[in-house]
């Protein structure tokens, strides 16, 4: 395939990007625009073209991937399946790589090698071996990827297929697939033929198209299905083309005329997966042309060749015209501040550092009293932690009552059989406590626990809104343009932790308004109560019964008169009453509650740290731009006329950046 063109729009992007670097350089003031230059460069030199796969839950995306594949590689059965992005790259070498999150995976945080056979038991629930669990509606998975690598010449320099797991899927998050959007370059956006173009696909492409992906293209699977359906009937098979068409040509300009011509067909496609994947599997060329998949596959191939980077290169020249925007206000600022009297501008300048001085006071009080109001909801969730221990002691009957015996026995042999079981059932009993804690944390700890973060925001509301009112003054001050600019409450960092905290879902918020849109992923408040309910599980939860005691349960069976059935049940209540003890009893629900609160406490410390965070950041940013400022004005006064000649240069440039 021939990049060339790409490759020349790439070089041509990075010329702009070094030369909007070079101004905010200049600038000084505005290390947060240099920071997006670096990402948007680096984003841009990547030589990885990322096609993600989208689609609403069962639409056919994995059947599509395998039959791209040429081998049955992904799950496809109608099963719920947990939230894990696979990607696929380019290899001679043919291997599964799954990638655990970190801290979550009991085999360690090393991504490890597995068998093509053995995939579906990381993508699928399995209760049996606590690798994925169903926590309430949704699955918690301890793995965050699955990287395939495969000797497929579409993967060929650099592109990579994503398989995302399906939007409106009810056992899975949305989330994982929105979070990852900023990393596609392109889309391929699947539906299929049985529900086509429903309201979640139409707000999807209409979310895909604002965030500059203007070039989609459409699948449409199960085409078998809908020919059976339409009896053959052509005319109405070329009739629901004519539907698909105008329902989707909004969403993608690969429905242009020039664009038609170029790759030789329009952006839809319909396909039969199975079909393709079984005329791969026999070297059936005349039944992959039937299933549509071999138009779909020399589609894909001209548009990799022709437009290959033109949707990426779209979403980097968006973010530029945004660092554009923002420079040129800086600019114009500079101006202003450059026509400025030295001693009217130092006035200025006093008077913001007077206010700095009471915002820095202002967030000094409102931190620890913050923390304080942390310290005191710890205080009055003990009541809750303290309920736990005795809440899942109270399921150990009915988890025993559950338990199947899979172990070989034999009546021959007593102290094998009574070791066989009593190693499998405490396993099962640790798996069910493991679990339990995750639906107490998200059903009971969780719901509590965000009641009594509102109240925290209602306490201190005033506080941060005062804060975040003098911060916005400040910024006012510090814009030395005549006219006078309109204050907007609730810009502030601290005011999005007010806003976290009274919409309870204050993990999202909090991270998001401090930390920034890309440390946003996972931060969901059930993933919040899975993560803090994996932590206490492992803090008291026991690994396995110890020698001594297997062994005492053990040397019971001698003699004559024994049942398997009564060696079950002896040993069962013998472990049941183990764990009672590791649950019940003063101190040992003193020794949970207060393990559960370290956790609780390493938690609210994170948010501590990000209101912290979100008081003095704003501040710093402010401060830095003070000293910067004043140092310039008087630097410059003595060639004000060569320093305006200068910023209106270069505003020219960036507006001229703005217009190619």
């Amino acid at each position: 395939m021939d990049f060339t063109k790409y490759k020349e729009e790439v070089r041509k992007l990075n010329g702009m990007l070094d030369t909007q670097e070079g101004i905010i350089d200049y600038l000084g003031t505005r290390e947060d625009l240099h920071k997006k230059i670096e990402e948007l460069k680096k984003k841009n030199s990547s030589n990885t073209f990322r096609i993600m796969v989208m689609g609403a839950f069962s639409s056919g995306k994995s059947s599509m991937v395998n039959a791209l594949l040429g081998e049955n590689i992904l799950p496809t059965k109608a099963l719920p399946a947990t939230a894990i992005i696979t990607i696929i790259r380019y290899s001679q070498n043919k291997s599964i790589t799954i990638y655990p999150r970190k801290g979550r995976w009991k085999g360690g945080d090393s991504p490890f090698n597995i068998e093509l056979k053995d995939l579906k038991k990381y993508c699928l629930i399995n209760h049996k071996e606590s690798q994925n669990v169903k926590v309430g509606d949704t699955i918690d998975t301890p793995f965050e990827k699955i990287v395939v690598t495969w000797p497929l010449d579409i993967l060929k320099d650099g592109v990579e297929v994503i398989d995302s797991p399906g939007l409106n899927d009810p056992t899975s998050h949305d989330q994982v697939t929105k979070e990852y959007i900023p990393s596609a370059d392109a889309i391929i956006y699947c539906m299929s033929a049985l529900h086509c173009y429903t309201k979640i696909d139409k707000e999807t492409l209409e979310d895909l198209n604002n965030r500059g992906f203007e070039m989609p293209v459409f699948v449409v699977t199960y085409y078998d299905m809908l020919m059976g359906n339409a009896d053959g009937d052509e005319e109405e098979i070329r009739e629901f083309k004519q539907v698909m068409t105008r329902n989707l040509e909004p969403h993608s300009r690969l429905f242009e005329k020039e664009y038609v011509k170029q790759l030789g067909h329009n952006s839809l496609h319909m396909v039969s997966n199975l079909q393709a994947l079984r005329a791969k599997q026999n070297n059936d060329m005349e039944e992959l042309r039937n299933s549509g998949f071999r138009d779909l596959e020399r589609y894909l191939e001209v548009y990799l060749a022709e437009l290959k980077g033109l949707e990426k290169t779209q979403a980097v020249k968006k973010a530029m015209r945004a660092v554009n925007k923002e420079a040129i206000q800086t600019i114009k600022e500079s101006l202003n501040t450059v026509d400025m009297p030295l001693e009217e501008f130092e006035d200025r300048i006093r008077a913001v550092r007077q206010k700095m001085a009471n915002a820095k006071s202002q967030a000094e009080l409102l931190t620890k009293n913050f923390n304080l109001e942390l310290d005191n909801l710890v205080v009055e969730m003990r009541p809750v932690m303290s309920s736990f221990a005795k809440s899942a002691s109270g399921q150990l009957e009915v988890w025993k009552n559950e338990y199947e015996c899979s172990v070989d026995t034999n009546i021959f042999k007593l102290k094998q059989t009574a070791q066989a079981i009593t190693d499998e059932f405490s396993s099962f009993i640790n798996r069910k406590i493991e679990n339990y804690s995750i639906d107490w944390s998200k059903t009971v700890f969780v719901p509590k626990l965000n009641e009594k973060l509102k109240e925290v925001g209602k306490k201190i509301e005033k506080q941060a809104m005062n804060l975040d009112n003098n911060i916005t003054q400040i910024k006012v001050g510090l814009n030395f343009q005549k006219q006078e600019a309109k204050l907007s409450s609730g810009t502030s960092k601290t005011a999005a932790v007010v806003y976290a905290l009274f919409t309870g879902d204050w993990m999202t918020a909090l991270v998001g308004g401090v930390l920034g849109g890309q440390a946003m992923a996972r931060t969901l408040t059930c993933q919040f109560a899975v993560g803090f309910a994996l932590g206490i599980a492992s803090l008291f939860t026991p690994v396995g019964l110890g020698a001594f005691i297997i062994g005492g349960i053990v040397a019971m069976f001698a003699g004559v008169g024994w049942t398997i059935a009564r060696i079950k049940d002896t040993v069962c209540n013998k472990v049941i009453k183990e764990y009672r003890s590791q649950l019940t009893g003063a101190q040992k629900e003193k020794e949970i509650t207060e393990n559960m609160e370290r956790q609780l406490n390493k938690e609210l410390n994170k948010l501590k740290a990000g209101m912290r965070e979100a008081a003095f950041g704003d501040i710093r940013q402010i401060e830095n731009q003070v000293e910067a400022t004043l140092d310039e004005k008087k630097d410059i006064e003595f060639k004000v006329e060569e320093k305006k000649q200068f910023l209106n240069r270069y505003q020219r440039i960036l507006e001229e950046i703005d217009k190619v």
